[in-house]
């Protein structure tokens, strides 16, 4: 077999396993083919999205340049090469190249796309709307189901909710949502009353956190009268069995036939007609008995203290968690307030951060041992106060009506737009810290421990 026949079938068998989920066989197979060819685009990209995903900044960030040496029109390393820009904290370098890539590439959507999400985490949301804007007229009408036009489509629905247009906002981004999911339905009714008697299965969503935050829908569209199921992942199934009354909870199906609607929890805003002064309240979230018990005994012996929960990462495998998360240290450094007691939500592979830290015994470890979100709930409802990155914990606990403090990057996810400024209609009980510049958790964690002296002090 020749030379380049075995790189062929060793990128292959990478890509292979990478797509099966299996990302340290892949990796350390991408390894070694870019040792014999360090040229291959893709090879590259996947390589250093999984070094993104690792924390790995750096050394992403050397491959992307490397293959832009080479392919410099590349949408995928301009986006990653901009993701780990804005890691270091250099948004205007970020700014440039993708502005450089929309030079080059007029009528490529993907690089409209690109440049509008570089804008985007940069805080400017009325400018990146524009160019999303620019880039769906630059898609032909052939063009309306293919990705780069579905990828504007979420970036201009993500952008619309932001600013205030709820309904522009979330059509754009359940179409989106439809056209990604190959089982959902391409359209539906807006009218709540052609559902009635109809099938419907509502498959979950992208993000836990979302599924949360969205669960609010599905009571109000439940009066369509439609027969309702709801798709539940395992870790959240006991947490929504307050639905159960009003849908059949199921197993994420194999199989989509036998509905006559299949919809994405995004779409039901859109059906629904909501508007910013019509959010419904958060949705009512199940916490068993054993569950709330489990928390009840973790805050038990601080009675005489300000319980705070609290949770620095949400999930690695997200791509912008970097810049939602913020590092475990200055959260040990606010466990050190007087008369509080801190109790880790975290439950993830940075538990090893905690773990090996020397300031580890300031904290309480809650959840290494949670079996699912219900356990998490439980504990939550045992907190006084809750501070917390923009993680599955944010949703959970505003949902409870629990007093939560969400730490947040400069370019927040539309619950929480920045004309809203320390709250959030989303969630009554939740109170925002904000980066005013792009890296800067330093400010934020000021105002935080300012807040927390103060709020302790109250409690004693």
């Amino acid at each position: 077999m020749s030379d380049a026949r075995r790189q062929l079938r060793r990128i292959e068998t990478a890509l292979r396993l990478h797509d099966r989920g299996k990302v340290n066989w892949a990796y350390a197979h991408y390894l070694k083919i870019l040792e014999r060819d360090p040229f291959v685009l893709q090879i590259l990209c996947n390589t250093a999205g999984i070094e993104i995903e690792r924390g790995a900044y750096a050394k992403a960030e050397a491959r992307y340049r490397l293959a832009l040496e080479y392919y410099p029109e590349s949408p995928v390393a301009v986006s990653g090469l901009c993701l780990c820009l804005h890691h270091r904290h250099a948004p205007q370098e970020a700014r440039a190249v993708s502005a450089a890539l929309l030079e080059r590439a007029p009528d490529d959507p993907q690089a409209y796309y690109t440049h509008a999400m570089t804008l985007s985490r940069d805080g400017d949301t009325q400018t990146a709307l524009r160019v999303v804007d620019e880039g769906l007229r630059h898609c032909a009408p052939h063009q309306k189901r293919n990705k780069p036009r579905t990828d504007l489509l979420k970036a201009r629905g993500l952008l619309r909710i932001a600013e205030g247009d709820y309904a522009g906002g979330f059509r754009d981004r359940a179409y989106f949502a439809l056209f990604g999911h190959a089982e959902a339905t391409a359209t539906y009714p807006l009218d709540l009353a052609a559902f009635q008697g109809k099938t419907v299965l509502i498959h979950p969503e992208e993000g836990n956190g979302d599924g949360v935050a969205l669960g609010r829908f599905i009571q109000p569209f439940a009066e369509s009268g439609a027969r309702l199921s709801v798709a539940c992942r395992p870790a959240m199934r006991r947490m929504m069995e307050s639905l159960s009354d009003i849908a059949d909870l199921v197993p994420e199906p194999k199989t989509y036939d036998g509905y006559d609607h299949v919809l994405p929890p995004i779409a039901l805003p859109h059906i629904l007609g909501t508007k910013p002064g019509t959010l419904p309240a958060p949705m009512t979230l199940a916490i068993p008995a054993d569950s709330l018990a489990r928390g009840a005994a973790f805050a038990a012996p601080y009675a005489d203290r300000l319980k705070v929960g609290f949770c620095w990462s949400g999930s690695t495998g997200y791509a912008d968690n970097a810049h939602r998360s913020a590092r475990l240290d200055p959260f040990l450094k606010l466990a050190q307030t007087a008369g509080t007691q801190f109790f880790s939500l975290y439950k993830g592979p940075l538990l090893t951060d905690l773990f090996s830290h020397a300031q580890r015994d300031r904290v309480i470890d809650t959840s290494s041992d949670d079996r699912d979100y219900a356990d998490a709930a439980g504990t939550i409802a045992a907190m006084d106060l809750v501070i917390t990155t923009d993680t599955c914990v944010a949703h959970i606990a505003g949902s409870l009506g629990t007093e939560t403090w969400l730490l947040l990057h400069r370019a927040p996810y539309y619950y929480y737009p920045r004309h809203q400024e320390d709250r959030t209609i989303w969630y009554p009980s939740m109170r925002l810290f904000r980066q005013d510049k792009a890296g800067d958790w330093d400010t934020v964690f000021a105002a935080v421990q300012a807040a927390l002296t103060e709020r302790s002090a109250k409690h004693g």
